[in-house]
């Protein structure tokens, strides 16, 4: 069986990922990078040190999961960058590169360049129920708020933040909670327990260009940290999620008239978010359709950078 492999090196998880010559998923490999309690996040150079120290975990990890399978490597993919734009760089993506393409050397095989946003979005579509190639896709992380035109492969930006992405607004309010970084699967455990209906929550959120706010979302949810109680916090945290994105995508629907909306990201696979948003879309617009991946699809994940690597390959030797 030909494979084809691929390596996701995040700002916050070690990822690797094999496909299959039929662009069936066969491994799905993360492990997320070691945060200190009360810590806000990882400095480049801190996520880089510690990829390197635990790459070869994650590795052994998916070749004990391929030793079940009588496979040949054919291709090695890598997301090289943040984007597939250019000066779009991060240090963390040069460890998974590093790997993929000595890996790629020793076997004789293609070495496929990607990058992280065309990976979600091709891990989220895996699965999704999505078909068509001409969607809206929402990009929801701790380092990104984008709301993208996706025709035929070509990704647009056409909506974004000002300011902070949704999942660091999540992460500041929750670590000053006093909840670990990342704060979202802690935040979501609150909200659901909540018994109040939650406080509404401001963000700004701007038509044309297609923008949000959310530093002042921020610091009104710091103030409420001691004020109310930890559940209703989260809550409503979560219901101004839910709000500023489904603003974003009525208005990127009315621009781009494409009505199908594919959501990824570590923010995305919130059960709870996933809900709230499916509800309020149906108000708001129920002429639009929207899909999630897979839940551990839509954190970060090498799986799309494997299925981008599958395709490249394929498509070469035809």
């Amino acid at each position: 069986m030909n494979i084809y492999i691929a390596y996701d090196t995040s700002c916050y998880t070690t990822s690797i990922a094999a496909v299959n010559e039929d662009g069936q998923v066969l491994a799905s490999c993360r492990k997320m990078l070691p945060v200190d309690l009360g810590s806000r996040g990882l400095r480049q150079s801190e996520a880089v040190f510690k990829h390197i120290q635990q790459i070869n975990e994650v590795n052994e990890e998916l070749y004990s999961v391929l030793r079940s399978y009588n496979y040949s490597i054919k291709g090695v993919g890598a997301s090289v960058t943040p984007r597939g734009i250019e000066e779009s760089y991060m240090p963390v993506f040069t460890v998974g590169t590093a790997f993929a393409k000595h890996i790629a050397q020793s076997y004789h095989v293609p070495f496929v360049s990607s990058n992280h946003q065309l990976g979600h979005i091709k891990a989220a579509k895996y699965l999704s129920g999505l078909q068509s190639n001409r969607f809206l896709g929402f990009h929801l992380s701790g380092g990104t708020t984008e709301l993208l035109l996706c025709n035929n492969g070509l990704i647009s930006i056409i909506g974004a933040t000002n300011d902070i992405s949704l999942g660091k607004c999540l992460d500041r309010v929750g670590v000053a909670m006093g909840l670990p970084f990342p704060s979202g699967v802690y935040l979501e455990k609150l909200a659901v327990s909540s018994q109040s209906e939650g406080i509404i929550i401001p963000s700004s959120v701007h038509k044309n260009p297609i923008r949000c706010n959310l530093s002042g979302a921020e610091t009104f949810a710091l103030f409420k940290v001691k004020v109310i109680s930890a559940e209703e916090l989260a809550l409503s945290l979560f219901k101004m999620a839910c709000n500023t994105i489904c603003k974003m995508i009525v208005f990127g629907v009315e621009q781009t008239q494409v009505y199908e909306v594919l959501l990824f990201g570590g923010v995305a696979s919130s059960n709870l978010l996933r809900t709230l948003i499916q509800n309020k879309m149906a108000k708001l617009n129920n002429r639009v359709k929207i899909y999630f991946g897979k839940n551990e699809f839509s954190g970060d994940n090498a799986v799309g950078v494997a299925l981008d690597t599958w395709e490249v390959c394929t498509n070469e030797s035809k």
